[in-house]
């Protein structure tokens, strides 16, 4: 593997890269959570490059090359993502709001940075909305008004997932539903009392 130097002892940049590299496989189905948690912990005790590299041998090449800043400095949104409702931030962060999240199915993911999900000013019909989540090494946050309700049914590995919305799902009422899988970062769900905050705009405003 080109990026480790066999002899060398690994390098805490190394280790980060090794980690996101396995997290990565994990998000794609090629190992199992089991195989996950194995080999992060054999990674983390290695005790030169070489080591590491046997824990990573039957992985895709792409996994194994080191993630450049500058190779993804446009990437978060690109107008191919836009059109098939995808979004990829990595190495900075990002934020999703108005026209981008009216879609009924849209996929977020993140590596080593973090996203937010703005919902707070989209305007929704009653229905379900899938927001297929990856967050590996990062964080999202999701900001929903607190007229919608949030159904979170994400799979997670050394990971946070909190959910502070309390509304229960309703035929008129829409509802954002949170799949997919958090691998060591976090997702958090808060609600914003848009009510509230356009009542205070109207008083100000008369």
């Amino acid at each position: 593997m080109a990026l480790l130097i066999p002899n060398n002892k690994p390098l805490p940049r190394q280790i980060e890269i090794a980690e996101s590299a396995l997290a990565e496989a994990f998000a794609r189905d090629l190992i199992t959570m089991e195989e996950l948690e194995k080999r992060l912990h054999l990674v983390q005790e290695a005790h030169s490059n070489g080591e590491i590299s046997t824990y990573l041998e039957d992985l895709p090449r792409d996994l194994l090359d080191p993630v450049k800043e500058e190779d993804y400095a446009d990437l978060s949104i690109t107008d191919a993502q836009k059109s098939k409702n995808e979004y990829t931030t990595v190495l900075s962060s990002n934020v999703l709001r108005g026209k981008q999240l009216r879609r009924k199915t849209i996929k977020a993911k993140v590596i080593l940075g973090e996203q937010i999900l703005d919902y707070s000013k989209t305007v929704l019909e009653p229905g379900r909305y899938f927001v297929d989540l990856k967050t590996v090494l990062g964080e999202t946050r999701i900001i929903v008004p607190s007229e919608y309700a949030v159904t979170v049914e994400m799979r997670n590995f050394m990971s946070e997932i909190k959910d502070s919305t309390d509304r229960m799902p309703d035929a008129a009422t829409p509802e954002i539903v949170v799949t997919g899988k958090a691998i060591l970062g976090s997702v958090k769900i808060k609600e914003k009392n848009t009510k509230i905050i356009n009542k205070i705009k109207k008083l100000l405003a008369e």
